[in-house]
């Protein structure tokens, strides 16, 4: 400081020979050359990857799988310059599931997200962003709708994650986004990007229900509005790829297209999609081009989108992880025959939701057995409508895949197969027990639990909750009334009292909401989203001490970290005059 005298420094030390002082220098150049070496060898060497899920984009609604009428131009293009596998099939019929696989080549059993939203993926099962991150890619994710937000743990391993969503004003529709704002995220992040080898992965949501196409699409499609969405999304897609021409990336990246799931479109009484495990739900387009992959080949042996993660990272020069079991797509790329694997697929989307049993599926070639409380079996290539069942006259048949099938489940979850919506700490099960918390058929129940109602029987049942629980064009009390049948005809089935307590609670029927909440919690009682639903209905009755105990429960299933459950439980603990208690669950959020 100025002002302050300065101390005598040290003696200066004795000169150093000359000759150790280049020993010294030569030793500072070697270890800057390796550390040189080492940068360069850990900046990413392959080729880029863009990798785009379209959802809900079923494989026979694009013009090269057959769609004469489809408008499809974009992905037409890349499958003329790379490689379009015929039979490409996803595991699971649902948005989270199956993105969950598609990024860490893992089934469901594995990776444990069996479900949308309420079971998050894990940071104990690595995502390909991760893995090509620490190969030295810039990552980055740009994704359209909530089942894929960050906060469901697939943010792990993107530099850049954006989502922007904005709620649907159509109810249950959910937060999400239009294929050309993701676009324009996406080209904004590249076009800046520089000479960095790039990993990006872009979801485009607009082949979801419900519907919506804008102009010229809504009109030019008029009367089929899904494939208006399809149309649209293409040539979004297609302004990607004419960054990649004009910035001459087209040579250097990688670029992998293919769906989530399919749409029912009425097939098998399904509207949408979830439920089934049909083929109109599982087989999805995929097509793959860039440097090292053969043009113009068509792959008819049937894979999985489980295949997908693995053969990326070996296609960029990456060895996968052993857990990553799924086959080598690398011979379909040099235009090679692939060989033919077993093909799991399972929905527990009605076990989960509605306590029906549980649709797990199984393809050995072109058979393909779907098991529930019965069998149907369907020889794919003859009947891919999945019209005629044969389990009846091929017993034997059934039989054997059936055997394949639990035993392909055991080899996943050797442990047993469960459904878990969120890790219990110890503490947060001793607070369940003293709060008289039992397990119920949710997440902790026998995922094939015998003698519960079969999806396959059930479906129109869901798809009439669905229409009345959105009410659109519907009258409430004609909504209502409808729930109510459906609750009477499907009693076990906790979310028609769920959808029901919905409909009573926004029409201001304040008791009649609480009775059916309690009855589909009674049926399920690890529903924490809808536990939380009814802590605030009883708040709003001045049922607090209720509110209260319905409230701490719905935490304790959760993570306790949850901002929804401490910010609803505070607020009925303020109500109670408990405001030290309050103040910190609001602070340590």
């Amino acid at each position: 400081m100025v002002g302050r005298a300065k101390k005598p420094g040290p003696a200066p030390p004795p000169e150093r020979p000359r000759g150790r002082r280049w020993v010294l220098i030569g030793a500072v150049v070697v270890l800057a050359a390796a550390a040189a070496w080492w940068a360069a060898h850990r900046r990413a060497a392959g080729p880029n990857l863009l990798l785009v899920t379209i959802d809900t984009l079923r494989a026979d609604h694009v013009g090269v799988y057959g769609a004469a009428n489809a408008r499809t131009p974009t992905l037409d293009t890349l499958a003329a310059r790379g490689v379009r596998f015929e039979h490409a099939q996803s595991p699971v019929p649902l948005t989270g599931p199956s993105h969950a696989t598609i990024l860490t080549g893992l089934y469901p059993p594995v990776h444990g997200v069996r479900d949308n939203i309420v079971f998050p993926l894990d940071v104990r099962h690595q995502t390909l962003a991760t893995r090509l991150k620490a190969a030295g890619y810039r990552t980055a994710a740009f994704v359209g709708a909530y089942p894929v937000a960050a906060a469901f743990g697939f943010r792990q391993g993107f530099d850049t994650f954006t989502e922007n969503f904005k709620e649907s004003p159509v109810p249950g529709a959910g937060a999400q986004r239009p294929a050309n704002e993701v676009v324009d995220d996406a080209l904004g992040w590249l076009t800046h990007l520089g000479k960095d080898r790039f990993f990006v992965w872009m979801h485009l949501y607009d082949p979801h229900a419900p519907y919506d196409p804008p102009e010229p699409y809504r009109t030019d499609f008029a009367g089929r509005l899904y494939d208006g969405e399809i149309a649209f999304t293409d040539a979004q897609l297609g302004r990607v790829f004419d960054w990649l021409r004009t910035s001459g990336h087209e040579q250097d990246t990688v670029v992998a297209v293919l769906s989530d799931h399919g749409e029912s479109l009425g097939e098998h009484h399904e509207q949408t999609h979830a439920v089934l495990i049909y083929e109109a739900t599982l087989h999805v387009p995929f097509m793959i081009a860039g440097p090292g992959i053969a043009k113009g080949v068509t792959v008819p042996t049937r894979m999985t989108t489980v295949d997908v993660a693995p053969s990326l990272l070996r296609l960029l020069g990456l060895a996968p992880p052993p857990e990553m079991t799924g086959l080598d797509l690398r011979p379909a790329f040099r235009g090679e025959e692939l060989r033919a694997e077993p093909l799991y697929a399972e929905s527990l989307f009605g076990r989960l939701n509605c306590r029906w049993s549980s649709l797990r599926g199984l393809t050995v070639d072109d058979w393909k057995l779907v098991d529930g409380s019965r069998a149907e079996l369907f020889h794919l290539s003859d009947d891919p409508a999945e019209t005629h069942d044969r389990a009846a006259e091929e017993g034997p048949r059934v039989a054997s895949m059936r055997a394949t099938l639990r035993a392909a489940v055991a080899k996943m979850a050797p442990g047993g197969d469960h459904a878990r919506t969120a890790a219990i700490t110890p503490d947060q099960e001793a607070v369940l027990k003293s709060l008289g918390y039992v397990g119920g058929s949710g997440g902790g129940g026998d995922l094939d639990q015998p003698g519960l109602p079969d999806p396959r029987d059930r479906v129109h049942l869901y798809e009439r909750l669905q229409v009345v629980l959105r009410a659109q064009g519907i009258p409430l009390d004609r909504a209502s009334a409808e729930a109510t049948q459906i609750a009477e005809a499907d009693p076990g089935n906790p979310f028609a009292y769920t959808t029901l307590a919905t409909l009573a609670y926004r029409a201001g029927r304040l008791s009649e909401a609480a009775r059916a909440f309690r009855r589909a919690l009674e049926l399920d009682p690890d529903r924490p989203a809808v536990r939380q639903n009814y802590g605030r209905l009883l708040r709003d009755m001045d049922r607090l001490e209720e509110s209260e105990k319905e409230l701490r429960l719905a935490l304790g299933q959760t993570d306790a970290q949850d901002e929804r459950a401490r910010s609803s439980l505070a607020e009925t603990l303020i109500r109670l005059g408990k405001n030290d208690e309050a103040a910190r669950l609001i602070d340590e959020a």
